[in-house]
């Protein structure tokens, strides 16, 4: 067995850097959004998941957005004109929730491609991501859904309409 050299053994203190696990960031980006976003803001190397993260949430609400828009608002119309009731379809909700979406969609894109080139991105870029993230995501979503929901059902509970009745379908 050959003895080591000088080099070898000055460099035996020098362990071979890891690379942290991003599958915790991650994990906590979906049941604990604030800790998730600050866990994935610390660690430079997982800036590009973090715009990717919020890409795939965006592309998630547009998706949303476009079934609620297309299918079941137009849906409702039929319903409310069909029980007499005045119409409670109003989307600009729905509108302000899918222009946010596509503007999280768009800007998420453009810093996933920003940090793909760096390996990371400015504390700017990270504060936007983050509170345009949070906001649309975990703020926006659920209080237009309760406006919304609120809005479809009212009606037939002010008319004292059993919402669980059925109707007949044309």
């Amino acid at each position: 067995m050959p003895e080591p050299t000088v080099e070898q053994l000055m460099n035996l203190d020098k362990v071979p850097e890891q690379k942290p696990s991003v599958i915790g960031p991650i994990l906590a980006f979906f049941f604990l959004p604030p800790l998730g976003v600050y866990l994935l803001w610390k660690e430079k190397s997982f800036h590009r998941v973090f715009a990717l993260l919020s890409l795939i949430f965006g592309i998630a609400n547009l998706f949303s957005f476009s079934s609620i828009y297309l299918a079941a608002i137009p849906k409702l119309g039929e319903l409310y004109s069909e029980l007499n009731l005045p119409d409670q379809t109003n989307p600009i909700y729905i509108i302000i929730y899918g222009v946010l979406s596509l503007g999280q969609v768009l800007l998420s894109f453009y810093f996933y491609k920003v940090a793909k080139g760096k390996g990371f991105l400015e504390s700017w870029e990270l504060v936007t991501l983050a509170v345009l993230t949070l906001l649309v995501d975990f703020i926006v979503l659920p209080v237009i859904i309760g406006i919304v929901v609120v809005n479809m059902i009212l009606p037939i509970y002010q008319q004292n309409l059993d919402p669980y009745q059925s109707f007949p379908v044309n």
